[in-house]
C-alpha cells in the first residue's frame, strides 16, 4: 500500500464541509486505491459535533480511508497536511452580498493560510484557482462573458455564442441567472449552497492530482 495522503477538510460539521468529507475519502479525488488520512477542522464548540462526523465516516466502512481526525486547533488539523480543502468560514445568509461575506471572513483564512505556512508539508496542495480571469466578484455585479468560450459541438470547436445561437438569452437570462443564483437558493434553502461548492473542488483536486488524460 503507498503511503497514505493527509488531507484537512476545515469547517466539517456545516454544509460545505459536511457535503464535502464523503467524496474526498470515498474515493472520487484521489482514486478509490489510494489510502486517505482525512484530517477534520472546526471550532472548539463544534468539537462534539464533529466528533459524530468522525463515526459516521467510521461506519462507512471505506477500505481506503485509513484513519480520521478531528481537532479544533490549527496546530493539530494542519501537521504535515498533503492536501487542503479550506471550506470552513462564516456562512453567507439571506441578505448578505458576497464583499460582506469577504470582509467577515478574512481573520479565519489569515489564520488558516499562516497555519499552513508553519506545519503543513511544503508540497501541499489547496483547492484553489490561480490564473484565471473573473469579471467582477462572485456576486449580483459579476458578469459571465460568454465571448471567450468554445464549445466542442459535434466534434467541431466553436465559439461559445456561435454555438448556443442566442445573443438575447446569453445577455439576458442566462446573465441574471447567473447572477442571483446564490441568493435564490438562500432565500430556498435558508443557507448557502453547498453540494455544488464541494462537487467543484473535488473535482478540481482530482484533476490536480490525477490529470485530465
Amino acid at each position: 500500500m503507498s503511503e497514505p495522503i493527509r488531507a484537512i477538510v476545515s469547517g466539517a460539521t456545516v454544509s460545505n464541509g459536511y457535503s464535502l468529507v464523503l467524496q474526498v475519502v470515498k474515493g472520487n479525488v484521489f482514486g478509490h486505491s489510494t489510502p486517505i488520512v482525512l484530517v477534520m477542522l472546526d471550532i472548539p464548540p463544534t468539537a462534539a459535533v464533529l466528533e459524530g462526523v468522525k463515526f459516521e465516516l467510521q461506519d462507512c466502512a471505506l477500505p481506503n480511508l485509513i484513519d480520521v481526525v478531528a481537532a479544533t486547533d490549527e496546530k493539530t488539523a494542519f501537521t504535515n497536511i498533503d492536501y487542503a480543502f479550506l471550506v470552513g468560514a462564516m456562512p453567507r445568509k439571506q441578505g448578505m452580498e458576497r464583499k460582506d461575506l469577504l470582509a467577515a471572513n478574512v481573520k479565519i483564512f489569515k489564520s488558516q493560510g499562516k497555519a499552513l505556512a508553519d506545519y503543513a508539508k511544503p508540497t501541499t496542495k489547496i483547492g484553489d484557482v490561480k490564473d484565471v480571469i473573473i469579471w467582477g466578484n462572485h456576486s449580483n455585479t459579476q458578469y459571465p462573458d460568454a465571448s471567450h468560450a468554445k464549445v466542442n459541438k459535434g466534434g467541431k470547436l466553436l465559439e461559445a455564442p456561435a454555438a448556443v445561437g442566442d445573443d438575447a438569452w446569453l445577455k439576458g437570462e442566462f446573465l441574471s441567472t447567473v447572477q442571483k443564483r446564490g441568493a435564490i437558493i438562500i432565500e430556498k434553502r435558508k443557507l448557502s449552497s453547498a453540494m455544488s461548492a464541494a462537487k467543484a473542488a473535488c473535482d478540481h483536486v482530482h484533476d490536480w492530482f490525477v490529470g485530465t488524460k
